[in-house]
């Protein structure tokens, strides 16, 4: 078989290579090119937070990522990670915790191991996540730094607090730790980081009349060992939850978020069902327009809605109740404390009534006005015989005038007027004499 020349097909050599050039270039882009990373499942904040809580009290496992539901076999640590020494088959570092929580880059039991990131992937890549600003964080988010050698790092998951102070964390702290839930101060070499592919579910508003707020809603976060957590179908709405209180430290742990769309003073109650509450010194931590306020509340006090307080809350959210178990009342003493519905209502300042106005005595009947033509002493009337004027009779014909008017004035009654002088009665009587003794 004769060996074709590719000069003998006309063929320039250098064209022939300049026009393959491109084509190989393109394969062998193509061949290298980054596939496009699925992103990770849909998750709710609240779905991280359940996962957060589950790991708390496992031990740090420098390179893993793993625990169980149960709360068993926990593994220990000890040493200086990374050379580090661990026993037990469960446990995780910061990295491998916030990887398992988060669910990423995929869907992972919590029970399987895995450790596909670091602390610096968390800082410098955005595969299944993104940088947010501090102040935005919420639960569900995550905090993560690298030092200035960008040799190591720390990453945790946030839940709540002073995102540029103290915040409330879930995190793989360390070979003599473990994971833990506490109160942590982070400073300005932490920058947030969110999750893509989250499921944001609201938190209904508080309406200006206010509303109850029940641990079945948006509003309600649960915190601490699942393990410790009871639930009953029983107290409002069918469903509470309790755990027994302590007086060492805080395990278990409730928030109610409230994002008001009205500032003002408010009634707060808690639903406390006496088949089931039991704490006498419930410690309930309000938070209200940028203030916290705390407030023992005896527990056993009411069978249904017992008053936490009066407080003035603004308008929006950032304002919340938070309950823990640790209320002073020994451990021993198995006593419940119950988690469950909040009832928010607007104090109304009703507005006085005014005074009723008097009731005016009966009016004496008023006198009759002035006429203009009436003198100011007007004569004394003829009922008043003592002040009578002369009457111009004759002298002559004053003994029958006399006897006229006196007769006339005894005779009509027979008694004299209640204005009548005792002298007039004389008179009559001396007058009848004398006529008697005239007659013929």
């Amino acid at each position: 078989m004769k060996r074709l020349a590719i000069n003998s097909l006309g063929i320039n050599v250098n064209v022939g290579i300049a026009l393959l050039v491109p084509v190989f270039v393109f394969v062998l882009a193509f061949a290298h090119a980054p596939t496009a990373l699925a992103a990770p499942s849909s998750m709710t904040r609240q779905e991280i937070q359940d996962l957060a809580v589950s790991g708390v009290g496992y031990s740090y496992y420098w390179g893993h990522g793993s625990w169980r539901n149960d709360g068993t076999l926990i593994g220990s640590c000890s040493g200086s990670c990374p050379s580090c020494s661990h026993s037990g088959s469960y446990g995780a570092d910061c990295s491998g915790f916030v990887a398992k929580v988060w669910q990423v880059p995929g869907p992972s039991d919590v029970t399987t191991n895995s450790h596909p990131y670091s602390t610096s992937s968390f800082r410098w890549e955005e595969t299944h996540w993104n940088q947010i600003p501090r102040e935005d964080a919420v639960v569900g988010d995550a905090f993560v730094y690298r030092n200035s050698s960008n040799t190591g790092g720390h990453v945790v998951l946030y839940e709540s607090g002073d995102p540029w102070g103290s915040s409330w964390v879930y995190e793989a702290r360390g070979c003599s730790y473990g994971i833990v839930h506490r109160l942590k101060s982070l400073d300005s070499s932490y920058v947030a980081i969110r999750r893509h592919s989250l499921v944001e579910t609201p938190c209904a508003t508080v309406p200006a009349q206010g509303r109850v707020i029940d641990q079945d809603e948006a509003c309600f976060e649960l915190g601490g060992p699942m393990q410790y957590w009871r639930t009953e179908q029983a107290g409002w709405n069918g469903s509470l939850k309790w755990t027994h209180a302590t007086d060492t430290q805080v395990y278990n742990y409730a928030l109610w978020h409230f994002d008001l769309e009205q500032a003002g003073r408010y009634v707060l109650e808690a639903y406390t069902p006496a088949a089931w509450a039991e704490s006498q010194q419930a410690n309930y931590q309000v938070r209200h327009d940028s203030v916290t306020t705390a407030t023992v509340v005896d527990q056993t006090a009411v069978d249904g809605w017992v008053t936490v307080g009066e407080f003035d809350f603004a308008a929006g959210d950032d304002q919340w109740v938070r309950l823990e178990d640790l209320t002073g009342e020994p451990g021993s003493s198995d006593t419940r404390v119950v988690f469950d519905a909040l009832r928010l209502t607007r104090v109304v300042d009703e507005p006085s009534d005014p005074a009723d106005p008097a009731d005016p005595a009966d009016p004496a009947d008023p006198a009759d006005p002035a006429d203009p033509n009436e003198p100011d002493n007007p004569a004394p009337t003829s009922n008043d015989p003592a002040s009578q004027p002369g009457d111009g009779i004759d002298d002559t014909d004053k003994d029958f005038d006399r006897f006229a008017k006196i007769t006339g004035g005894c005779a009509t009654s027979g008694v004299p007027s209640s204005g009548a002088p005792p002298a007039a009665v004389l008179w009559c009587l001396v007058l009848l004499v004398w006529l008697v003794r005239r007659r013929p």
